[in-house]
């Protein structure tokens, strides 16, 4: 999670925004924001909501909108490439493994000669299995739920095949520590089965249909 400021006419200073924003916001809230009234209608067609209502002060939807607001974030990522990184035979003197990157003084522009300049013990930092798909519950559990599926966009990755899956009750388990799926799928295949149309709901929605 993370967070973001906002300042501008009509905005409370100081105000706290406690509902879960993603970026799929950002755009509606904008052309709220700017006054962009004549396609307001066509606002329905963003996957996201403005958070206008909730930031504007008397604004005329904020009830509706502070009530009707989602409690779930929705992310996904995809694997683009190995994105290999090598440890010998460097051109460039570094101090690996002490510091990460082959050159200390980023402020010398250009820097490409920073970043590379070693071809032996290389090993990927990216893998086809690491697509994932995911649902993170703002509530007291802090639920996390994700789906993987190997494989590449290229492909036709739907997640209609996974093969992996994590679950985590944040709330008790801030660092991630305990995958709970294993034990939770026995037990509550109910719960597992609404996580999982949950969060494929969240994949395939568009515009008005997305919570």
């Amino acid at each position: 999670a993370s967070s973001r400021m906002v300042a501008g006419p009509g905005i409370v200073p100081g105000s706290i925004i406690e509902q879960p924003v993603m970026n799929i916001d950002v755009a509606p809230t904008i052309l709220e924001l700017a006054g962009i009234t004549e396609i307001t209608a066509d606002l329905a067609d963003f996957d996201g909501h403005s958070v206008a209502p909730l930031l504007l002060k008397d604004h005329a939807l904020a009830l509706e909108t502070a009530e009707s607001w989602r409690d779930t974030v929705f992310f996904e990522y995809y694997y683009v490439n190995d994105n290999p990184k090598c440890v010998q035979n460097c051109t460039t003197e570094y101090n690996y493994p002490d510091e990460e990157s082959e050159c200390g003084d980023l402020s010398v522009q250009p820097n490409e000669a920073c970043w590379g300049g070693c071809d032996v013990e290389c090993y990927p930092t990216e893998s086809t299995q690491n697509n994932f798909i995911a649902v993170r519950k703002m509530d007291s559990t802090g639920t996390l739920y994700v789906e993987y599926q190997n494989g590449t966009q290229n492909t036709g990755l739907e997640f209609d095949a996974v093969d992996f899956f994590e679950l985590y009750e944040t709330t008790s388990d801030e660092w991630h520590i305990d995958n709970v799926y294993a034990k939770v799928v026995g037990a509550d295949a109910a719960r597992i089965s609404s996580l999982s149309d949950e969060v494929h709901a969240w994949y395939g929605c568009a515009g008005s249909t997305c919570p």
